[in-house]
């Protein structure tokens, strides 16, 4: 395995004098967000360039081919397996792969609500949480009926793909490498349109007890879909 030298892109955005987790330095420039958010739109746009007619995971064939060959393995998946001991039952078959976008996305609304009965342990907080996870499946549900987009092709994407994965060579400010890729899947393409959670580079869910500050803070970081806009125009 080769050494790579780089330094986390997470760690030239992150507030320096904040403890724990990583969070988006407020007072950086808008210059030095957009070359960071640029970095990260061209690797999502390389990402999108191979196509696929279904959905799930990889498997490398003795040709060298690429073939999707098995359920998609997710971020969310392995969560629910090692922290909330969710059963097999709730997760779809290994060997199921998906040939719709809308197939793909009932499997995902059935998987959330078979999670919220299923969890035993600190899976709500009281009444008024589990009335809100459950009301946010439903909604969730009725959405995924409203899916446009079919058919393929489909498109890589990782859900691990973040700011603290992507090494930087501070002194050409260029990537250095992008690591951790386990949980890179073939999924639809409504995966890449939507704004990454990664923005402020915490995820909505860590700022539950005060979203409004949360829409606050990400709004204007926006920025980035107009990075990603002008690099696919570039094309």
């Amino acid at each position: 395995m080769t050494y790579i030298k780089g330094t986390p892109l997470s760690n030239i955005l992150k507030a320096p004098k904040v403890k724990g987790r990583p969070v988006l330095n407020p007072e950086i420039s808008e210059r030095g967000l957009r070359r960071a958010y640029q970095k990260m739109a061209k690797l999502l746009l390389e990402l999108s360039k191979p196509k696929f007619s279904k959905i799930g995971s990889l498997t490398e064939g003795p040709d060298g081919e690429f073939t999707v060959s098995r359920r998609p393995f997710t971020f969310n998946m392995n969560e629910l397996s090692t922290s909330a001991y969710i059963p097999p039952h709730a997760l779809p078959n290994p060997n199921t792969i998906f040939e719709t976008a809308a197939g793909y996305f009932k499997s995902l609304a059935t998987q959330h609500m078979l999670h919220f009965l299923t969890q035993r342990n600190d899976a709500i907080t009281g009444e008024a949480d589990c009335r809100k996870k459950f009301v946010a499946r439903c909604l969730f549900s009725k959405v995924v009926q409203r899916i446009q987009f079919h058919e393929g092709p489909f498109q890589l994407y990782c859900d691990d793909f973040r700011p603290s994965n992507v090494l930087v060579d501070i002194e050409r400010f260029c990537i250095a490498a992008a690591i951790d890729w386990e949980y890179i899947y073939v999924a639809p393409v409504e995966f890449s349109y939507v704004a990454p959670w990664w923005l402020l580079l915490q995820a909505p869910g860590d700022w539950e007890s005060d979203l409004m500050e949360f829409l606050t803070r990400y709004r204007p970081r926006f920025i980035y879909s107009w990075m990603l806009y002008e690099w696919s125009n570039r094309k």
